[in-house]
Parts: structure tokens; C-alpha cells; sequence
């Protein structure tokens, strides 16, 4: 068996998260979690923009995550399904997800000090926000990552971003230039270490 199976990733949402569990994700069938269908695409991270050495600080403080993150999301194994089923939207972010929660990650976890808003993912205390959206919407993940590195909760934060959104179906989706671009705009303000990672299939 080359991955996790269905029921293997109820189970672990289920252990790891419960009661906080999106009903999309309890509701998606065998074949919607299917990600290492030979009908998909395998991907890679093909460039980092490592801002405010958040690499560096991440392999100091937690490096078996930071091993682990690049693991999975260099594993050939892992197909992402780029192409929307018939009569279902495509949703590459909740594809990440679920790969990432059947490998022990929390899902939509509460920001330490601002409960009301939820990182993608998160593993002890390090959050993964996976923005391959609409470029626009970074910015919030900017503000969650620094409200809780300014109360020392996190010691870095990871995007996880497309390297060219062409090759994602869309050219308004989110990229590394345009996150760095973003970054560079606000960094006298923006003092938290971030590290965006490129996925190119």
C-alpha cells in the first residue's frame, strides 16, 4: 500500500481532532482522498525565499518537522490532483490537508493568542498555512504568524505557496515571487521568521 488509506485518515482527524472535524472533509468519500491516484500529478518543492532566517531558526529549534515537512512534500508517492471531478471544485489546499493530518499534523488549530482564527495545519508549535488561493490573502496569514511569534508561542512560520500558479490551473493564484514581494513591502513591520516553500508539480 503506497499511502493512507480512507479509513486510516478518519481515523487519525478523528484521534487528533475531535469535534473540531469540517464536515467537508467527514463527508468526502474514498475517491476524494485519494492521493496517490497514477491519475495525478506528483509534486515538489522547487525554491524557498527564507525570510528572517525562519530555516535556519526552525532547524535549531524543531528539525525533525522541518525534516518531515520536506519529506512529504518531495515524496514521489504523493500525487496532487490538479484537475476538478465532475461536479466538484477543485480544493488543492484540502488535498495538502488531509495528506498532512494522516501523518500526525493537527487540522485547523487555533492561533495561540487569537483563538478565533485556525492555522491550515500545525505540529507542536510550528503552523503550516497553505496558501496556493488568491495571492490577496497572504496577508492575513501574516498577521496570525506574528501575533503569536510577538508572544513568543511560535518560533517561525511556513507557507506553503505554488512556484507557478500557471502550472496550477489559475495565474491569480498565489506564488512565491508575489509572497516575497509582499514580504520585502512590509518588513520593516513584519518581524517574524517565515519560510515559503514552492510547490511546483
Amino acid at each position: 500500500m503506497n499511502g493512507p488509506s480512507c479509513f486510516s485518515f478518519r481515523y487519525t482527524v478523528g484521534w487528533l481532532v475531535t469535534g473540531r472535524v469540517p464536515s467537508r472533509l467527514l463527508r468526502s468519500s474514498c475517491e476524494d482522498l485519494d492521493l496517490y491516484s497514477s491519475s495525478s500529478t506528483p509534486v515538489r518543492v522547487l525554491e524557498e525565499y527564507d525570510y528572517r532566517n525562519a530555516r535556519g531558526i526552525l532547524h535549531s529549534r524543531a528539525p525533525e518537522i522541518l525534516d518531515e515537512m520536506h519529506r512529504l512534500l518531495n515524496n514521489e508517492q504523493f500525487h496532487l490532483r490538479l484537475g476538478a471531478a465532475v461536479g466538484k471544485s477543485q480544493n488543492l489546499s484540502r488535498q495538502l490537508q488531509t495528506y498532512f493530518v494522516s501523518y500526525g499534523w493537527e487540522l485547523e488549530r487555533p492561533v495561540f493568542v487569537l483563538p478565533d482564527l485556525r492555522y491550515d495545519l500545525l505540529k507542536s508549535d510550528v503552523p503550516i498555512e497553505i496558501e496556493i488561493g488568491h495571492e490577496r490573502l497572504v496577508y492575513a496569514v501574516f498577521f496570525k504568524f506574528l501575533a503569536d511569534y510577538s508572544q513568543r508561542k511560535i518560533p517561525a512560520g511556513v507557507m506553503v505557496v505554488t512556484q507557478n500558479p500557471k502550472d496550477f490551473g489559475h495565474n491569480w493564484h498565489n506564488s512565491l515571487e508575489s509572497t516575497r514581494r509582499k514580504i520585502e513591502a512590509i518588513s520593516s513591520a513584519l518581524l517574524v521568521p517565515i519560510l515559503v516553500l514552492g510547490l511546483q508539480p
